[in-house]
């Protein structure tokens, strides 16, 4: 939601509201895990790295940021956001920081 946004109550309608169902795992779950699961967890952003520039194989050049979680577990992981992914949640994460 921001300050643009809208609710509004419907009455009576039958519709199929789509749901989400996470599985939440502690990080300290995840060393048990098989290599390329998928595992939703829950945490606190701990620390962010700065933006650095990597450069692919190919030539190209790819933003890239470090940004470490840590659960009730007391464990950390750290979530690498490169290319497509961090252009998608950079801006998202800077401005939930700076709340």
């Amino acid at each position: 939601m921001n300050a643009t946004s809208t609710i509004e109550h419907v009455a009576n309608e039958k519709k199929h509201n789509p749901t989400v169902r996470f599985n939440i795992k502690s990080i300290n779950y995840i060393r048990t895990t098989n290599v390329k699961s998928v595992v939703d967890i829950l945490g606190v952003i701990t620390a962010i790295s700065s933006v650095c520039t990597i450069h692919r194989k190919d030539g190209s050049e790819v933003n890239k940021q470090i940004v470490q979680l840590q659960d009730m577990s007391g464990y950390t992981i750290d979530a690498i956001f490169w290319g497509d992914n961090f252009n998608a949640v950079s801006q998202e994460i800077s401005s939930l920081c700076a709340t």
